[in-house]
């Protein structure tokens, strides 16, 4: 796995982690980072930001697994051999591949 790949999926499980410790979405945007300043240069967290990211996060992770799955079909494993080298469903490698 790259190193931006790896950024990425951590990003999501802190979100996942404080998301579960019961923390708001405000609370997750400001531990994360995630502002917007007015023009009186007062910093609040932002839950706009903090989605968009989210789903860009989420996004960038489901399209290297797809380019992880289309590789190991090229390397000549069955889609059976995908999934039980990943453990998910066969119909799940399939449905992944005709995207």
């Amino acid at each position: 796995m790259t190193k931006e790949l790896l950024e990425q999926i951590d990003a999501l499980e802190r979100f996942k982690q404080y998301k579960k410790s019961g923390m708001t979405e405000r609370e997750i945007a400001k531990t994360m980072g995630y502002t917007w300043t007015d023009r009186k240069g007062n910093v609040y967290p932002s839950t706009a930001i903090l989605r968009a990211k989210m789903t860009i996060v989420r996004n960038y992770i489901r399209q290297k697994y797809g380019e992880f799955i289309v590789d190991l079909k090229k390397d000549g494993l069955s889609n059976l051999e995908i999934a039980n080298k990943l453990g998910v469903t066969e119909s799940h490698i399939r449905s992944a591949l005709s995207d």
